[in-house]
């Protein structure tokens, strides 16, 4: 995306930018990536509906599966279609994720992310140019309840004057083995921070979780966004 377009500051840019980053945060229910992977043999599904406030509501549907493929190796889809909506766009993403068991330095988990994402506005009749991210991301429990997980990384599109770096940070308590709750912040160096919070309840414990969360982009009128998705866990193949 030409980054006299990305200065705009508009919230359309704003939303357009999410949804082109989506697949590379994907982890639900946070946006902020945690250094672990599906394990080998196991798959995920998650699926949520997104309404963003932009000056027209836009509602979204995601569905993104994702399975352990080898030791500390996944491989995950995403999917975004409109809701009941006239005012959102499409997506569809890929992502490889890595995060063995070894990869640990200091206490910290680490692991590396590789995803390429692209969306259709409403509207249009075509896709547009594809981004692709590379995400480095540490994990570390900080006490018994606490994590702190935090995210460093690239999106570039087909220009390479077009090449953001981007960051996040989330902390995520976990006071009691059937829910969590986190707060974050995501950074891209063209456009304000995001803020966001929110919990899972896990209703089978670590098979089937419900979640719900909130975010809003500083600066921005009208930028927030609820979701409110289901994640089924630990399926065979």
């Amino acid at each position: 995306m030409p980054s006299a377009t990305i200065r705009c500051h508009t919230p359309w840019v704003i939303a357009i930018l999410a949804t082109l980053h989506s697949a590379c945060h994907a982890g639900r229910p946070l946006a902020v990536e945690d250094a672990s992977v599906s394990p080998m043999g196991q798959c995920q599904v998650e699926v949520w509906l997104e309404r963003n406030r932009t000056g027209n509501d836009a509602n979204v549907a995601v569905l993104a599966p994702a399975c352990g493929v080898s030791e500390g190796l996944e491989l995950g889809l995403e999917f975004g279609t409109p809701a009941h909506s006239r005012h959102a766009d499409q997506s569809r993403g890929l992502a490889v994720k890595w995060a063995p068991e070894a990869a640990q330095w200091a206490g910290w988990q680490l692991g590396a992310k590789a995803s390429w994402g692209q969306s259709k506005p409403a509207g249009s009749g075509r896709w547009l140019e594809g981004t692709f991210t590379v995400l480095g991301m540490a994990s570390r429990p900080l006490a018994a309840d606490w994590t702190v997980h935090a995210n460093l990384g690239v999106d570039a599109g087909g220009d390479p004057s077009d090449t953001t770096a981007q960051a996040g940070l989330a902390l995520v308590w976990t006071p009691h083995e059937q829910c969590l709750w986190f707060l974050e912040m995501t950074a891209n160096e063209h456009v304000p921070a995001t803020r966001g919070a929110g919990m899972r309840y896990w209703l089978i414990t670590d098979e089937l979780g419900l979640d719900v969360t909130v975010s809003k982009t500083n600066a921005v009128r009208q930028s927030t966004t609820v979701t409110v998705g289901l994640g089924w866990y630990g399926l065979s193949f």
